[in-house]
This record gives structure tokens, sequence and C-alpha cells, in this order.
């Protein structure tokens, strides 16, 4: 092994910077979350996780890291629909190909039904982590959106959940989407009902999550309790089982 190495290298959206507060009016990370674990039980680990991060670019992040020592990667998914935010693109990435956004745009459009869309994209998601890391021990957890295991499995990738919420939660209630109203606004071919019954499942979610206790110091996103759950899972299944 090399004399220095990384155990652990995260990335995603801000599921992955930790417990979110408001604190004297101004929102703010209160406690590191998973990377606070981890290093705190002496694990080497490369955050490179950014608030509003779509799951492209979160891929992006990690294969910068490609050179060096990281033993086990783990992508926690976002809403796939920030691949579609243009403007969210071009803030992490100025270099986004025009003709690359047009093309996934008319992929989208094509779809009339949201469970395919939403299986189509953890395929892409899937073929994308599989083209930059393939042979790797990667993982990946359904963080602010769930995922459906088949086609990262089918491709050697690793889940460690389908949906982190649904792990803290009374009953199922995650959904693959998260911003769907601004999906609504932009795709005018979905089916109306398959719409409300994802809108629906969406605001479970959300009902959910402002609910729990996990989620009460900001409503969105997991506290220091539910990143504990995280970090527990992340050593018995990653560093454990795989070492």
């Amino acid at each position: 092994m090399p004399r220095w190495y990384y155990n652990l290298a995260v990335s995603g959206c801000s599921y992955t910077q930790g417990e979110f507060s408001h604190v004297d009016d101004e929102y703010q990370i209160t406690h590191r979350g998973l990377s606070c674990y981890l290093e705190c039980n002496n694990y080497q680990t490369i955050n490179v996780g950014q608030n509003g991060l779509s799951n492209r670019n979160a891929v992006k992040n990690l294969t910068h890291l490609k050179d060096m020592n990281v033993m086990h990667w783990l992508l926690v998914k976002t809403d796939p629909i920030r691949d579609l935010l243009i403007n969210q693109l071009h803030a992490i990435d100025d270099n986004i190909d025009q003709e690359q956004y047009t093309m996934w745009l008319s992929w989208w459009e094509q779809h009339h039904d949201w469970d395919q869309l939403a299986n189509d994209y953890d395929t892409w998601l899937a073929s994308e982590i599989d083209k930059n890391f393939s042979g790797q021990d990667f993982w990946v957890v359904g963080g602010l959106c769930s995922l459906n295991p088949e086609p990262y499995e089918a491709l050697g990738i690793k889940v460690l959940w389908p949906s982190w919420i649904d792990q803290f939660t009374v009953e199922a209630c995650d959904s693959q989407w998260d911003d769907v109203e601004w999906l609504v606004k932009t795709l005018t071919k979905q089916d109306k009902n398959q719409t409300v019954k994802v809108m629906d499942a969406v605001m479970k979610k959300n009902s959910a999550r402002h609910q729990h206790e996990w989620f009460a110091r900001d409503g969105q996103h997991p506290d220091r309790n539910g990143h504990q759950l995280l970090y527990d899972e992340v050593v018995k299944r990653i560093f454990e089982v795989n070492e």
C-alpha cells in the first residue's frame, strides 16, 4: 500500500457537506457530517462535493482525483433535474458543450413515462461512472433522490443504499425526483396523470423530511444523526467488508 492514500473519496451535492442550521439569521454548516466522523476515526477522506452540484459534475469532480491513491469511491446521488439546469451547469463548468446540452434536453423530451425516464437516467449515470472508474471500488447511495440499483450493479458499481432518506423514515417515501415543478414547466409532453403521481411522491418525501427530527435543523438536509447512520454503513460495508 502507498505511504499516503485516501480511504474514501466522496462527491455529491450539499448532502455530502453535513448538517445545515439557521444560526443568528445565517444559514450555515454546523457539523461536517460524514467527513467529520470519518476523519475523527482516522479514515483518510477527501470530499469534493459542492452545494447544488449535479450528478454529472459530481462524477467529474471525482475524476480529478484519479491520480491520487484512493481506495474507495462514493457518489451521493442528487436530483437528475440538475443535469438539465444550464445555468447551474455553467456555474460549475464554464466549458459545458451547448450541443451536448441540446442533445440531453431532446433525449429527455422524448420520454412520456416518468418511471422509464428515471430508470434511463440511472442507466446513463451508471455508464458515466463505469466509463471513468471501471475496475475501481465505486459505490453509490441515493441522497436527495433515490436510485434504481439494477443498472449500477450490472456494471459492478456497488449500491450502499438505494435511498439514504428511507433508512430513517417510518415508511419508504423517497423519490427519484425532487424539483419536479421545474421539469413539468420544461417538458410539456409528459403524461399529466403520471406527473401528478410523481408530484405526490415528491410532496410525500418533502413532508417526511420536514417532520423527521433528523431533518429538523433546516427541514432539507440530514443532520449529524443522519450522517452518523451513513458513516456506520460506510464502515460496515465499504471498509470492513472490502479491506
